[in-house]
């Protein structure tokens, strides 16, 4: 069974969907906007898809196009897809979309008056909701993207373990297919050796790219 899934890439994005794309060879991954891609994929459990991808920072689940956004079509999704009578949300824009904190507190009193009890997290740093903030906040994160004239909305449902990098997992890679261990610092050796990533994949991937 196939189900669609959102991949928010790292900052190098053409390593990341080369690696989705070692890992899931049959679909074709199309971009939603740069640094975005989504496909069709065998369903996966997202957290433990995202545990052996390093140049992924998000999965998401697609809440559909919509033609608008305002605090009631967001009520609207979010009441849809998440059941919980009680939840932390917030909001990551992707493009020329502007959801400041009072756009998210009329959405907080959308909510409350269909019976939730919520609070929201406002990005501190520009407008997407980092893996650390998600974690720490425990947050239901939503991300909205402005692609042409529409608003296309997805469901975060896994993000990028905040104690991992890409580099290590390459490294681990290239140490072992390669042997280039004697120009890798010990630290980043170290850190490679707790990555869960598939080796055969990186494998196949680097010696395309190499």
């Amino acid at each position: 069974m196939t189900a669609s899934y959102v991949f928010v890439l790292g900052r190098t994005p053409h390593l990341s969907l080369a690696e989705l794309s070692a890992l899931h060879p049959e679909p074709s991954f199309h971009e939603v906007v740069p640094g975005i891609v989504d496909a069709k994929i065998d369903n996966i459990d997202p957290v433990s898809e995202i545990a052996r991808l390093g140049g992924t920072v998000k999965i998401a689940t697609p809440c559909g196009e919509y033609s608008q956004i305002s605090p009631d079509v967001l009520a609207e999704i979010i009441i849809r897809n998440l059941p919980d009578i009680s939840f932390t949300f917030g909001v990551s824009t992707i493009g020329p979309v502007q959801i400041g904190k009072s756009f998210l507190a009329e959405t907080k009193e959308r909510l409350e008056a269909a019976g939730r009890h919520v609070r929201f997290v406002e990005g501190k740093h520009g407008n997407v909701l980092s893996s650390a903030v998600i974690v720490g906040q425990h947050l239901s994160e939503f991300i909205v993207v402005k692609k042409d004239t529409m608003y296309v909305v997805s469901q975060t449902v896994a993000v990028q373990n905040i104690d991992r990098m890409l580099m290590p997992s390459v490294a681990c890679c290239l140490r072992k297919s390669h042997g280039w261990s004697s120009t890798l610092p010990s630290g980043l050796v170290r850190g490679a050796k707790s990555c869960s990533i598939r080796f055969v994949a990186w494998e196949r991937f680097w010696r395309k790219v190499i």
